[in-house]
């Protein structure tokens, strides 16, 4: 920031970055951290000669050349962070995510940008989503790095082992390693976007399509899956509405389904089976009744967990991962990074956590778990004529999975 506030960055002679005047803001925490932290950081590399004075009262650093930096705190109201047009942000540590939403705004004029570098105390937070995810995409334009406490060179080797060894569990591995704290328990680590992750291409004719639906009160999440005749596993679409009725949704799923042929089997949560007591219905029989059939998935999660593993795994005789997942689907893929254990601080050796944490951003996750529950096959012509029989199923549920 000083580089390109004294017009001394490299990128400015080649006319990448704006030159001075240039007005940037850094936030922090809160007043105390500008006081005693940042403004005195930016005193201390503003050369001599070009640095003009700090107002401590309002908080605005000059240089000599017009440029500016103005300090406020996350403490301070939202309406503090609008109005002004900014060519730079500096957030130091996790920025609350209104005062991040008004602080773009204040960088449209210039085309600014926002440099952002923090702990991740809070876990998967909205900067995970927003931020970390997207910089981990092929094509982005979020830059991002992960460092250690190791990596610091300025500090000794021995001051560092004094802090990390006052430090255990969680808070450990996010402030030595810098790690988002719940992929400790993550319920598949084996899963990698560099690696599961593909962008779509057109999949073949022969295939057999697979589709699971997780109904809840409010969010219907839907996942499709082909499998190809080389048993090459690719989950291929979705759809994840809110606040719509059943009926509404399964002609979403019509629609969509048009386009992708005949459909071997669908699959929904075993809790869809149950009939409500106060009027006798039923969310699998509801869907039956608007045109979509399904069978209540496998109940057991830890076999679903288990073979998932196997699938994320499996590689073929050229090394290339035998269960991909397309690009454009951003929800699913966000689910399966937020799928955690219950308690993923407890001993995993010793008492193994046998459900996932309860959240509204795993529900495509718990589709796949129960298509991987399955084990899904390409089934070809001749044995696609054979009845169809799912051991798990009891005569009460496929007649309710047939709508009766």
């Amino acid at each position: 920031m000083v580089l390109e506030l004294t017009g001394r960055h490299p990128l400015q002679d080649k006319g990448l970055r704006p030159k001075p005047p240039l007005y940037w803001r850094s936030c922090a925490p809160d007043f105390p951290t500008i006081d005693k932290v940042l403004a005195p950081e930016f005193i201390h590399w503003i050369p001599k000669n070009e640095f003009d004075r700090y107002d401590s009262r309002n908080k605005i650093l000059y240089l000599k050349n017009g440029s500016k930096v103005d300090f406020l705190s996350y403490e301070q109201e939202l309406e503090k962070f609008g109005a002004a047009k900014r060519h730079g942000l500096l957030l130091d540590e996790e920025c609350p995510e209104d005062r991040y939403n008004e602080s773009l705004m204040r960088l449209i004029d210039f085309g600014g940008r926002i440099i952002m570098c923090m702990t991740p105390i809070r876990g998967m937070s909205w900067v995970f989503d927003r931020i970390w995810l997207p910089s981990l995409q092929p094509k982005t334009e979020i830059f991002s790095v992960k460092a250690s406490i190791w990596d610091n060179p300025y500090i000794p080797d021995e001051e560092k082992r004094k802090i990390v060894e006052q430090l255990e569990g969680d808070e450990r591995k996010v402030r030595e390693y810098g790690d988002w704290v719940e992929f400790a328990g993550l319920v598949w680590p084996e899963f990698k976007q560099d690696v599961h992750v593909l962008d779509p291409f057109p999949l073949p004719k022969e295939k057999t399509v697979y589709m699971a639906i997780d109904p809840m009160s409010r969010t219907q999440a839907v996942v499709w899956l082909a499998v190809l005749p080389s048993n090459r596993l690719i989950f291929f679409d979705e759809l994840l509405v809110d606040d719509m009725v059943i009926e509404d949704v399964a002609r979403l799923i019509l629609e969509k389904e048009k386009s992708m042929g005949s459909i071997y089997m669908r699959l929904i949560d075993w809790n869809a089976s149950i009939i409500s007591p106060t009027d006798g219905r039923s969310i699998l029989g509801e869907y039956a009744n608007a045109g979509i059939s399904c069978a209540p998935a496998v109940k057991d999660w830890i076999l679903g967990k288990a073979i998932g593993k196997e699938y994320w795994n499996a590689r073929d005789k050229d090394g290339h991962p035998k269960t991909i997942v397309f690009s454009t689907l951003k929800h699913t893929i966000s689910h399966i990074l937020h799928y955690v254990h219950d308690d993923p601080r407890r001993r995993m050796d010793i008492e193994p956590p046998n459900k996932p944490k309860r959240s509204k951003d795993i529900h495509l996750a718990d589709d796949i778990r129960y298509l991987f529950a399955i084990r899904p096959e390409y089934i070809t012509a001749e044995s696609d004529a054979a009845p169809l029989e799912i051991p798990h199923l009891s005569p009460l549920s496929i007649k309710m999975r047939r709508g009766e």
